[in-house]
């Protein structure tokens, strides 16, 4: 068994066809085929079924694929490890953001790392709770980065909060909300908000406080994305409960009014696996954010903001 036949493997898992995954590889098919069948030699047992459709994996060629997929991301870290112990960072890294950091963090630090490291290939994926769980893309290797607000307690995971900044209440520019008069628990209360959709950390924040201290939410509609939520707060269809980040460039466009819900916190939290470490194009990843994190405060963009150590 070699690292070529298990990456051969893989790709034909993933086509359902050795004739498919032969034109992608730039293989010839007997070739490639020759090597499945060294490989199922090798472990004693078929890996794929045959049909006229193509392939399946067997119970053996499924177990194989999920061992296979840890084992060929091991093997390619450490080659960048080695690697990057001598050059400048390359490979490639990817991070799983919010959307409520998009003009905030994300397109500054990802213009900001590209002048400063070319030669690594940056996958940002952006997504909500419920549409996409970030720490489950880190735990399965999809992403080698997350920043989010929730956790699941999974022991493979190494979880550092280093972000706070307090839940707002976003109205219309008509509100005359005021970011440096906070408003209780008990005025958001008597709005009709717009919240997410469950499952999602955000909502559940509100929900939780809401519920501790017997309040009653009252909902005027669902939306899946907060620019669809502060637009609609821009119309007058209700009000909404986001982070500051979500709401900047609209208040900073004096298409909204916002103020800080007392004693109402969010937390954001770095994600990575214990298992795999960052590569150095990873770590300089996390640099990069923390550092784009801290010129919005010092410029006065994110004032509500704390970085912690």
């Amino acid at each position: 068994m070699n690292i070529k036949q298990l990456r051969f493997f893989l790709q034909i898992a993933e086509l359902g066809s050795v004739t498919r995954a032969a034109t992608l590889l730039h293989i010839a098919q007997p070739a490639l085929s020759r090597h499945v069948r060294q490989l199922e030699e090798e472990v004693g047992v078929a890996l794929f079924q045959r049909s006229d459709r193509g392939v399946a994996l067997t119970s053996a060629g499924m177990l194989l694929r999920d061992r296979a997929v840890g084992l060929l991301q091991h093997v390619d870290r450490v080659r960048q490890e080695v690697r990057d112990e001598f050059n400048e960072p390359s490979g490639e890294v990817t991070v799983a953001m919010p959307p409520s950091m998009l003009e905030l963090v994300t397109l500054p630090a990802v213009a900001r790392y590209r002048e400063r490291h070319p030669g690594v290939l940056l996958r940002v994926i952006e997504g909500i709770s419920g549409v996409l769980n970030a720490w489950s893309m880190v735990h399965l290797g999809k992403a080698d980065l997350a920043v989010v607000t929730n956790v699941e307690p999974l022991a493979t995971l190494e979880s550092t909060e280093f972000l706070r900044e307090p839940l707002c209440l976003i109205g219309p520019r008509s509100a005359g909300l005021d970011p440096a008069a906070p408003v209780a628990l008990e005025e958001v209360a008597t709005k009709s908000l717009i919240v997410p959709g469950r499952p999602n950390s955000l909502r559940l924040i509100l929900e939780t406080a809401m519920a501790e201290r017997k309040i009653p939410l009252h909902v005027a509609f669902e939306g899946n994305s907060p620019t669809l939520i502060v637009l609609a707060v821009e119309a007058g269809l209700g009000f909404a409960t986001l982070p500051f980040c979500s709401a900047y460039r609209f208040l900073r466009e004096g298409r909204v009014s916002l103020a800080p819900i007392r004693h109402l916190d969010v937390s954001w939290a770095l994600v990575q696996s214990r298992e795999q470490p960052l590569s150095a194009a990873g770590e300089q990843l996390k640099a990069t954010l923390r550092e784009t994190i801290a010129t919005q405060i010092a410029s006065g963009s994110w004032t509500m903001a704390k970085l912690l150590p």
